[in-house]
């Protein structure tokens, strides 16, 4: 009977040592949920600050083309009033030297 009554406490105190070792697995798990959780969120924000960092970047290189193709549309502006200006000039000799008297000859 003392054989039996130790048996019986010797499988009570695993039994027991088992349920608190699930106790604390189980909150283990639940730790290791929540570190998972707030990682995910991490991952997720680390990758839209980066989109935003690859969106910022395309920004910034289109801004750099638009810029070099205005430069060029300014120089090819500045071009076509430079040839204007001088296009009026040539019209305003031609005008002038047309007013003018013919010259006698020499």
């Amino acid at each position: 009977e003392e054989k039996a009554a130790g048996k019986l406490r010797q499988a009570e105190a695993e039994a027991d040592a088992r349920r608190r070792s699930a106790v604390r697995h189980k909150a283990e798990a639940s730790d290791l949920r929540r570190t998972v959780k707030d990682l995910k969120g991490t991952v997720s924000t680390q990758r839209a600050y980066i989109r935003g960092n690859d969106d910022a970047d395309d920004l910034r290189l289109q801004l750099r083309k638009t810029k070099k193709a205005l430069d060029a549309a300014e120089a090819r502006a500045s071009r076509a009033a430079s040839l204007e200006d001088e296009v009026a000039t040539l019209r305003r000799r031609l005008e002038d030297a047309a007013a003018a008297p013919p010259a006698a000859p020499v």
